[in-house]
């Protein structure tokens, strides 16, 4: 059974230096009451998606987590401050006193995350009232010497260990040696066993040769007679001459590339004023759905009038109230371009008599070019790489498309990198017969919208 869906809230909360540290709360749908909260602290050279699978789970019985990305991983700077276990668990301090300050809390880091939420605990002794549990995964204990002590013998070991790891990493022909001087009985020597050495061949083993036992001969002698035919048969065939196999040594490898965070960069909705694209900026609002960061309505200049006054209403009731803007491009008019010999004609399915009188429909070209385009242009300059700007990879967006269950067939992935479709009225196995339940009740009587040029309007309008 698929988890219940959960809001994740981007936060971000100022460290003693000023340093922005991105938090990620992930809120389930039906909070367990009293349920503590999961704080995960992640480990070096990760982000906070390391914890992006434990989150989904946990929100799925319903406890409320925690996670950020630690300083110079994700989206947090380096800040001012050293890089120090101490600080760490100071930046800790403050996402828990900011976001978490009435408990109770169960706290677990992974390695270096284990480090600070030991930390934490020694420096800040004011949270230890607010655990009920602490998860320490591939940990060390806090203060923990490496160092061997006062005994001279224990620093040379020490110091013949060390050496000894270097001279493995870097010098593996020196090891080789090595091992060919330890005993024969060692498990790691190279050393000729005594019982076989290696200017020895194998011993062979009697075989059935035409139905009898064949002896062993030493190397170099003929095989017997009887093993050799007098008239051997004649070939058939030649074999054709075949260039030996070159044997190709195994590509370098590469450099570990920058690590890639898996969320978006914003989140937005395209909205086209019609019933799913309105359900879904009211369950946004209310918080079934995850906040979204922008609605983008894509005026063809065209559209009905009522289009524009639920635009409206849709904007001053439901996205104001709950922060998101709703942002309007365009295109241009469709209609007067479509009229005029000069620009460039996109296509509308219009209903046209063809030839012979039977009634057909043109192609349909003006999605791309007044919904898709202004779309991905307003994406572009709120990413902040306007066209011909290269994005970087790993930066993309996540765009909610109003598409129901009832017609998943509609559902298709975007044609650019930077921009990934998400369906979330499938998510939540919602049908279009379903709107309403839980949006207000003027907008469960809306009618599904369309512009003036679509085929459900000209559909008996000839050309």
């Amino acid at each position: 059974m698929p988890n219940p869906p959960s809001a994740t809230e981007v936060v971000s909360v100022s460290a003693a230096d000023g340093t922005r540290l991105s938090v990620y709360r992930d809120t389930p749908v039906r909070p367990r009451p009293g349920a503590a909260t999961v704080v995960l602290v992640h480990s070096a050279s990760v982000t906070a998606d390391l914890w992006r699978v434990h989150a989904r789970h946990l929100t799925g019985l319903g406890l409320t987590v925690v996670r950020y990305d630690q300083r110079a991983h994700g989206h947090t700077p380096r800040g001012q401050a050293p890089l120090t276990i101490r600080q760490l668990a100071d930046d800790l301090h403050h996402i828990l006193t900011h976001l978490v300050p009435a408990g109770p809390l169960v706290l677990a880091g992974h390695f270096l995350g284990a480090l600070v939420l030991q930390e934490l605990a020694a420096l800040h002794p004011q949270h230890q009232a607010l655990i009920r549990g602490m998860v320490l995964l591939s940990a060390t204990a806090r203060g923990a010497s490496v160092l061997p002590g006062r005994d001279p013998r224990a620093w040379l070991l020490a110091a013949g260990r060390s050496l000894f790891a270097l001279t493995c990493t870097h010098a593996p022909q020196a090891v080789d040696l090595l091992r060919h001087r330890l005993p024969t009985t060692h498990p790691y020597s190279l050393a000729p066993q005594p019982d076989r050495p290696a200017d020895r061949p194998m011993p062979c083993r009697p075989h059935q040769a035409a139905g009898r036992p064949t002896p062993c001969r030493p190397p170099g002698d003929p095989p017997p007679h009887h093993a050799r035919p007098a008239h051997p048969p004649p070939r058939t065939h030649q074999r054709p001459h075949r260039p030996p196999r070159r044997r190709t040594e195994p590509p370098p490898s590469s450099p570990p590339g920058p690590i890639i965070s898996e969320l978006p960069t914003f989140r937005a909705i395209s909205l086209g004023a019609g019933i799913q694209s309105s359900a879904m900026l009211a369950l946004s609002a209310q918080g079934i759905l995850p906040k979204v960061d922008y609605a983008i309505f894509a005026d063809t200049g065209w559209e009905p009038r009522a289009v524009y006054s639920h635009l409206d209403r849709l904007e001053r009731e439901i996205a104001g109230p709950a922060g998101i803007p709703v942002l309007r491009v365009s295109s241009g008019n469709i209609r007067k371009d479509a009229l005029d010999p000069e620009h460039r004609f996109a296509s509308m399915p219009l209903y046209v008599l063809n030839k012979d009188g039977k009634p057909g429909m043109t192609r349909r070209q003006c999605t791309g070019e007044y919904k898709i385009k202004p779309i991905k242009k307003k994406v572009r300059e709120l990413l902040g790489y306007p066209y011909p700007t290269h994005i970087p990879r790993g930066v993309f967006v996540e765009q909610w498309v109003g598409i129901s269950t009832d017609e998943f067939h509609r559902a298709k992935d975007a044609d650019v990198k930077y921009m990934r479709n998400r369906h979330p009225l499938v998510s939540v196995a919602r049908s279009s017969s379903q709107h309403g339940q839980d949006e207000p009740p003027w907008l469960a009587d809306w009618p599904a919208t369309s512009p003036r040029g679509s085929p459900t309007r000209m559909k008996h309008c000839q050309v």
